[in-house]
């Protein structure tokens, strides 16, 4: 089976605190997922193709209502290096599949962090889902997919 999924950009201005003045272009590839809740799929959920994480980040409103299988514990550490911005995650599998309005991917057991909290957003990363397909992404020409089969 040998299936494109598209994927798509979001860009939205980041602005300064203070004077209000646009700093940058933020710029995210995003992917929509579907996961599996009993024995049907959930409705398409919007998440970031986020080549530098190492697994999947699945907010605890979406991963309360999947199948899991808890494996251990982890903490997940941003940028700022203080204690207090330390989360305290669950690490289990998943099942879901990526999809687009004409095509989707087969059921996909995954490796993920499961969020005790809502607010963080849902991170699609490397092992077990980016490690799996062939990844393509040009935002000059607005195009990105990836490449399903072998």
């Amino acid at each position: 089976m040998n299936k494109t999924i598209k994927l798509f950009f979001n860009t939205e201005p980041i602005v300064d605190v203070k004077s209000g003045v646009e700093l940058y272009e933020g710029i995210r590839l995003l992917g929509a997922v579907q996961f599996l809740i009993d024995e049907k799929w959930s409705l398409p959920v919007r998440g970031v193709v986020d080549t530098g994480a190492p697994i999947s980040l699945i907010p605890h409103k979406i991963w309360t209502k999947c199948i899991t299988k808890v494996i251990g514990e982890a903490e997940l550490r941003g940028v700022i290096p203080k204690k207090e911005c330390v989360l305290t995650v669950n690490v289990g599998t998943i099942q879901l599949r990526l999809v687009d309005t004409m095509n989707t991917t087969d059921t996909l057991e995954i490796k993920s962090y499961l969020a005790p909290i809502d607010n963080v957003p849902l991170i699609i990363g490397f092992e077990d889902l980016l490690s799996e397909f062939d990844v393509f992404f040009s935002y000059t020409s607005q195009n990105a997919f990836i490449k399903a089969g072998k």
